[in-house]
């Protein structure tokens, strides 16, 4: 079938053409590191059946038992990254409570700590200063997570981070990233003298697989504002630090900006047309300037398949990804090796309808088959919307890798006739 038509990085496209579905459970989340590392996504259908993949050295097998969801993926080289996820025994949500993602009904006051300022005149943000934020808001979130408490998260969040983990709540799901109340981490930030400013934290944790790296990033909007986690992802890394090395003495480091063959603000876009070409041609774009590899090639894999599954159960999806949405924020900061670590968000959106004249999408009483805020029932179509939350890590003389994925469902709305 044929693409899009509308080039590299183009995010206005919503095809009329026949979609491909991309029913890979969205309030699923997991981490991958560029062509080193691979995952399998489950399908979205949950118990209703199963997809399996094997690439290369890859060998995944997705096993539903008694309620509980897990991969179990073997693989080979340097980084590994598997993935093992189960139901966490959060309660259900009700129809009519708050939505996958949405926003709680007043922010809670974040701690004292946000509002620290360096001692230092004319710098908003120094290595003592992203010490104190941190060490009072990680904790925060880590108990927000364990608890399943949105509450509790919008006291350190905003943005992508907010929906992101907001979006894993609902899903029940078990978070497979340790989080003790003091991991090793270390911060880097571009140099800053005005707001709105922000760090990025990168705290080095474990999976249930292995070694990994979470990153962080807060921001102050205005003097008078808190310090916020704005973004965040996990990836499975074994390789040590990915920012530039600080010391309280050079901690603003500034970013590279040129010396790259591409644009590296352009990567965001280019990725979000990188699913869309899977979603609608079954093959990643003519032109990417990712490697088709790993967890990029097993993902896209997965997300051409799923046209068949959801015509088998009489649906069809329309789904359309964009890095230009209010919460796609993109986030710049220095890496290893002369390289630049930019973080970003893809947002997603989705019609799903039925096919036959008459005939409904069904939501089942375990809610697996759509977002998990949709009540058990029948619907004439199902919008839904999410995220996915990425960094790249791109060196001048070399192709950028994708590192992890984050995010999940942020809305959902039904139509009944």
């Amino acid at each position: 079938m044929a693409g899009t038509g509308k080039g590299r990085g183009s995010e206005d496209d919503r095809s009329t053409q026949a979609p491909f579905s991309s029913d890979v459970n969205r309030n699923q989340f997991v981490a991958g590191y560029g062509s080193s590392n691979a995952f399998l996504r489950t399908t979205g259908r949950g118990q209703r059946h199963h997809v399996t993949v094997v690439i290369l050295v890859i060998a995944a097998v997705l096993s539903v038992v008694g309620g509980s969801i897990a991969w179990f993926v073997t693989l080979g080289g340097t980084h590994e990254a598997t993935r093992v996820h189960e139901r966490a025994t959060l309660p259900p949500k009700q129809p009519g409570s708050q939505p996958a993602g949405g926003t709680v009904s007043a922010a809670p006051s974040p701690p004292p700590a946000a509002f620290s300022t360096p001692s230092t005149p004319g710098i908003v943000i120094d290595q003592a200063t992203a010490e104190k934020i941190f060490s009072a808001e990680w904790p925060v979130r880590a108990t927000a997570l364990s608890l399943g408490n949105q509450a509790m998260l919008a006291r350190v969040e905003r943005g992508s981070a907010l929906l992101g983990d907001v979006a894993w709540i609902d899903c029940g799901c078990a978070s497979p990233v340790a989080m003790p109340a003091n991991p090793p981490h270390s911060f880097t930030a571009t140099q800053q003298s005005a707001y709105p400013a922000s760090f990025l934290a990168e705290v080095q944790t474990t999976t249930t697989q292995g070694p990994a790296l979470s990153d962080l990033v807060f921001q102050r909007a205005s003097a008078t504002a808190p310090w916020l986690i704005v973004f965040t992802t996990t990836y499975g890394w074994a390789g040590g630090s990915i920012i530039a090395p600080t010391t309280p003495s050079s901690f603003s480091t500034p970013a590279p900006q040129s010396g790259f063959t591409t644009d590296p603000q352009q990567f965001p876009a280019d990725l979000a047309a990188y699913w869309r070409s899977w979603e609608y041609t079954g093959a990643p774009p003519p032109s990417t300037p990712f490697t088709t590899a790993g967890f990029l090639l097993e993902h896209g894999i997965a997300d051409s398949k799923t046209q068949a599954t959801w015509h088998a159960l009489g649906d069809s999806e329309t789904i359309h990804f964009t890095s230009s949405a209010p919460f796609d924020k993109r986030y710049d900061f220095a890496s290893i090796m002369g390289g630049n670590l930019l973080c970003s968000s893809i947002s997603w959106s989705s019609v799903i309808r039925a096919m036959s004249p008459g005939a409904r999408v069904t939501q089942p009483q375990d809610r697996s088959a759509l977002a998990p805020e949709v009540p058990p029932g029948q619907y004439r179509l199902v919008k839904q919307q999410g995220l996915r939350e990425s960094c790249f890590l791109i060196l001048p003389a070399g192709t950028p890798d994708v590192l992890g994925e984050w995010g999940g469902f942020t809305s959902a709305s039904t139509s009944a006739n």
